[in-house]
């Protein structure tokens, strides 16, 4: 689960005191140790929680604890949250430029892959059409590219593609040539 998305457990079978709990707590902690808590309700033995993943990573599970106590008799599957993946981005240093002039790109969230390429192309043409490519290094994830823009007027845009690959990654705003 990525930080921040909910995470539901349905208690079945509870006891029905009143002071009955559940907790989302780390997979290890102590019984008294819990990220978010409720109780279950006097009566209810059948009851659907849903709590918002933490930002930390690690394996989390929901606990039922009778009583008021805080001794665990059920736990439910290890939940994995999970830090959310970089956002790969394309930035350019300029959006327009006269035909011939250098426009440069930041590279920023790559993987790392020694065989990620980046890629000038025409806007809107085939990802296996471009115009000037080179690798990036290995772990490298962010990156800066300069390059002298073709003189014939139009609409070119910053390709990246990971692992050798010709599926796009990401895509930089289009830069204008013009005269």
């Amino acid at each position: 689960e990525p930080p921040g998305s909910p995470v539901t457990v349905t208690l079945t079978g509870g006891s029905g005191g009143a002071t009955d709990w559940l907790s989302f707590a780390v997979v290890g902690s102590s019984g008294s140790s819990y990220v978010t808590y409720t109780y279950v309700g006097a009566g209810v033995t059948t009851r659907t929680w849903t709590v918002t993943a933490p930002s930390t990573p690690g394996n989390y599970e929901f606990r039922f604890l009778p009583n008021n106590g805080y001794t665990v008799t059920a736990t439910s599957p290890a939940v994995s949250v999970q830090a959310a993946p970089p956002t790969t981005t394309l930035a350019v240093d300029k959006t327009s430029v006269a035909g011939g002039g250098s426009v440069t790109v930041t590279v920023t969230g790559a993987s790392g892959s020694s065989t990620d390429w980046l890629a000038l192309a025409h806007v809107g043409t085939a990802d296996t059409q471009y115009l000037q490519w080179t690798y990036l290094a290995a772990g490298q994830t962010t990156f800066n590219w300069t390059v002298t823009m073709p003189t014939t007027a139009g609409d070119y845009e910053f390709r990246l593609y990971p692992n050798g690959g010709f599926t796009r990654s990401a895509t930089s705003p289009t830069v204008t040539v013009g005269p």
